[in-house]
């Protein structure tokens, strides 16, 4: 096991190694930074390498750092005791992060952070969600601009609404090292709400069209805003006015220059061809190509506004 005195290791100043330090029978441990930030772990009998570890963080930082690596080593050398092989390192971090040396290497503020996570979610809508789960029940909640572009006020805002009076004091260099661990333990899940900001414009849309009568000529884009062309292979496409498109994202206070909406309705084959002009005698007009299932039957369609009405005015 490790010796009382094992953190003199660390080089006071020194930021971008530590060790050699004995682990058990000949097995030494070597921490180094790497090019493009993070930390490699090294874990070696002589001059023979038996585990890397590549992480975005100290394994004294990560909790789940001894339990990694032992199992890495028991992997590597089956006939070592993992749960020996994980006291050893835990002795050999705990002695670490009680020296005077160690925030040379790492923040407070990471350390801090890091330790007490207790598990991140990516909620995959679009764009994504990040949740951070904290130990003390707590979670933080980014949008994924947010952690694109980690500027430590939105960490330290977040940090102290959890942790009133406690503030984590947190610097750009220290966000980027947090986020990157989130990266690594985080999970994928489905997301607990509206998976697109697009989800409900693409509805609204679908109602808007639904009672519109369609035309089989170019005339009923100015008629109806609706036009359904037959193509040479016999497949047909639904083209719908702009100005219907551009009035529905205005009613959700939406552009109709965002190009993420058509990116969306592409993504499930609801859009086939993006703006395209038709000249109609002198006029000229914009419509967007859906496949024509995007159009739903009108079976008494309504929205919810006419819904809530109707059944307040039923109330005596």
């Amino acid at each position: 096991m490790i010796a009382a005195n094992a953190p003199a290791a660390i080089v006071p100043g020194k930021t971008t190694s530590f060790g050699p330090v004995t682990l058990l029978e000949g097995i030494s441990l070597t921490i180094s930074a790497t090019r493009g930030g993070g930390w490699v772990t090294t874990l070696s009998r002589g001059n023979e390498a038996l585990v890397e570890d590549r992480a975005a963080t100290l394994p004294w930082i990560d909790p789940r750092g001894p339990g990694r690596l032992a199992a890495k080593l028991h992997e590597a050398r089956p006939t070592l005791d993992q749960k020996a092989i994980k006291g050893g390192l835990q002795d050999i971090f705990e002695a670490v992060k009680s020296s005077p040396d160690s925030p040379a290497l790492v923040s407070a503020a990471v350390e801090r952070a890091i330790g007490e996570t207790a598990g991140v979610k990516i909620e995959m809508s679009d764009p994504p969600v990040y949740i951070i789960e904290l130990t003390g029940g707590e979670r933080l909640i980014f949008q994924n601009r947010e952690l694109a572009d980690p500027r430590p006020g939105n960490l330290n805002d977040r940090w102290l609404a959890t942790h009133p009076g406690d503030a984590l004091d947190a610097t750009g260099k220290d966000f980027k090292e947090i986020r990157n661990y989130w990266f690594g333990i985080a999970e994928r899940v489905e997301p607990t709400g509206v998976g697109s900001q697009w989800e409900p414009v693409a509805e609204a849309l679908q109602i808007r069209l639904a009672p519109l009568p369609v035309g089989t000529d170019k005339d009923s884009l100015l008629k109806y805003g609706l036009f359904l062309e037959e193509q040479p292979d016999k497949s047909t496409i639904l083209w719908v006015a702009s100005n219907i498109i551009e009035s529905v994202l205005k009613d959700h206070g939406k552009s109709i220059t965002d190009s993420t909406f058509p990116e969306f309705l592409q993504r499930d084959r609801d859009l086939l061809v993006r703006s395209h002009r038709f000249r109609i005698g002198k006029l000229r007009c914009r419509a967007w190509g859906f496949n024509p299932d995007f159009r739903p039957d009108d079976v008494g369609i309504t929205n919810l506004e006419t819904l809530v009405d109707e059944d307040e005015g039923d109330q005596p």
